[in-house]
């Protein structure tokens, strides 16, 4: 998987992305963080999925929402029963 880094931080702000743009889909998505340790800080280049493959970044933004409607069309993504 390639991606682009330095532009998101933590999975808070995937959190609230997906609360904000999908509303009762993202329902289930946790807002909290668990307790333990850290994770560390992943280090991604992606040089080489540019020059191999012409990658071109795209905003965390608009790949996380599009990512959870394509899980939603394919039917992988329940709601709860209200």
């Amino acid at each position: 998987m390639f991606v682009e880094p330095g532009e998101f931080a933590d999975r808070s702000r995937l959190a609230r992305i997906l609360r904000d743009r999908l509303g009762p889909l993202a329902e289930r998505v946790p807002t909290e963080e668990a307790p333990g340790a850290e994770l560390p800080n992943l280090v991604i280049h992606n040089e080489r999925a540019k020059r191999v493959l012409g990658w071109r970044p795209r905003p965390a933004e608009t790949t996380i929402v599009e990512t959870a409607e394509s899980l939603r069309d394919l039917g992988l993504l329940e709601q709860r029963a209200s």
